[in-house]
């Protein structure tokens, strides 16, 4: 099986429990991949999302060039938010271009392939999936691992009821990806496989902080994983076929939620049609931090049992008022994007960071930036590293032509680490806080291993950047890489 190479991308993989789970004892594949094989961080994007970080890795291009910025762009002719699917980014994919020649791939599971492509192998599209669509290639796949797996694209998971199940069920699933390519693998002998674990994301989300406790979840789904890539190591070992892994970015503890599109109301870049909703009484806020407690602490169950009945009723009358009052206490983005009089405002922020200008005739943009650079939050910390024009940054990371594909912000806000940045509005009028439930955020610093024939055991100076995978694997199978390509074929391989 000379020229094979098989990926495994782990969305959200990071050092920090990787290396803690080494040092236990408690991940001894990968312990083991690091020490035959070799390990670097892997440097995302900005913004650091799963969007458009994933297509980074599979187009080698960075959004500037793809044409995305986040999960979706702004229609500046309806005002409305366009979501992007797998047609909608510029560039070819690897298993693109190595159909060209010939070789076949499997990919599995990779976000941003919806709908999936047509390709010279099969393909499993990953999330978001809308319900009941066509999400493989050839379609008739579908049918074949729903009778054999069991399996349906649906990526949510919830964990804030029952920590226990909730794992349990990731655990699972990600189970049930590895048994799926295991047995795509065998079936039609694919030059490349790509399969990705997109559910570490969502346990590092929910359950960050726990991440050090003795027994904690995110371990447990871990070590599952490590099991798992045990039984690949030895199939891959077999067949002298060599192994790389990579994330989209890494994980960090979240110190804070930036809701920017609140000081951009404040400070009259926001003109709202209606306003919104008073705050959540004060009853419903004490119910909600009391439920988030229990939740947080896999308390729910036995709270309940506990409870008596008149307790029972009244926070079931607290949680009918969170209803009528909106579930949190954030206005969502897509709720604040129906609310702004578009011809009144001057300017929105979308999660995570690109930023519209609505109206350019209008804004003093290099104002707005110097206010942006200016905020503090109530601790004293300064969130936004750096408000970038969006050419600006797009050609310090090597696109220097100034042709932005896609529909562009002009913007694009880089957090400091550990600051989320959302697109919604709070109730009460704040710049910070939550509401997402979340304890942990996206850093820019992911992983890269490799491991297995003719992979050179080594350590390098520099960090790896998200776009050199795609270079890397055309010259694994002998392809050269189009010039207009930024990255750099990783000095991995032996010669």
């Amino acid at each position: 099986m000379a020229g094979r190479l098989m990926i495994v991308g782990f969305d959200g993989g990071t050092w920090e429990v990787i290396d803690r789970g080494i040092e236990q004892g408690t991940l001894p594949t990968f312990r083991r991949i690091i020490e035959e094989g070799c390990r670097n961080d892997l440097r995302s994007t900005i913004p650091s999302i799963t969007s458009p970080a994933w297509k980074c890795l599979t187009t080698g291009r960075l959004p500037s060039q793809l044409g995305a910025y986040w999960w979706a762009a702004l229609n500046r002719e309806e005002g409305e938010i366009d979501f992007h699917t797998s047609g909608d980014y510029h560039g070819k994919e690897l298993w693109d271009i190595l159909g060209f020649v010939g070789k076949r791939s499997l990919a599995i599971n990779i976000p941003t392939t919806f709908p999936p492509n047509r390709i010279n192998g099969s393909m499993i599209s990953g999330p978001i999936i809308p319900e009941d669509s066509v999400y493989t290639y050839p379609e008739e796949l579908a049918a074949g691992l729903d009778k054999r797996f069991g399996y349906t694209p649906k990526e949510e998971v919830k964990l804030s009821d029952d920590q226990s199940k909730g794992t349990a069920e990731i655990i699972r699933k990600n189970s049930q990806l590895f048994e799926i390519s295991r047995s795509l693998r065998k079936g039609i002998e694919p030059d490349l496989t790509f399969l990705t674990i997109f559910l570490t994301d969502t346990v590092q989300h929910e359950l960050w902080t726990t991440r050090n406790d003795p027994g904690n979840r995110i371990m447990e789904v871990w070590e599952a994983v490590d099991s798992k890539m045990a039984d690949l190591l030895a199939e891959l070992e077999a067949e002298g076929t060599p192994l790389i892994i990579v994330s989209d970015h890494g994980f960090t503890e979240m110190k804070a939620r930036v809701h920017i599109n609140q000081w951009l109301m404040e400070n009259g870049y926001i003109v709202l049609k209606e306003r919104i909703q008073a705050k959540v009484p004060l009853g419903t806020r004490i119910y909600r931090r009391i439920r988030s407690w229990l939740r947080r602490h896999n308390l729910t169950g036995p709270a309940k049992r506990v409870m008596g009945k008149k307790v029972r009723q009244g926070l079931a009358k607290r949680a009918q008022a969170g209803q009528e009052h909106g579930e949190e206490a954030v206005v969502s983005f897509n709720r604040v994007m129906e609310l702004i009089d578009h011809d009144e405002s001057k300017a929105v922020c979308f999660p995570d960071g690109p930023l519209y200008i609505l109206n350019r005739d209008g804004t003093d943009i290099d104002g707005l930036i110097k206010g942006l650079a200016s905020i503090v939050l109530p601790d004293g910390t300064t969130p936004i590293r750096k408000a970038w024009r969006t050419e600006e940054l797009y050609a310090s990371m090597g696109d220097d032509s100034g042709d932005l594909k896609g529909s562009p912000p002009d913007l694009v806000l880089e957090m400091e680490m550990g600051y989320d940045l959302s697109g919604g509005l709070r109730r009460d009028g704040s710049l910070t806080g939550s509401g997402s439930g979340w304890t942990g955020t996206h850093r820019r610093e992911g992983i890269f291993m490799a491991w297995g024939e003719g992979i050179r055991h080594r350590e390098f100076e520099e960090p790896f950047d998200i776009i050199d995978l795609f270079p890397t694997v055309l010259r694994r199978f002998g392809i050269p890489a189009a010039d207009d390509l930024k990255g750099k074929v990783m000095p991995i391989f032996e010669e």
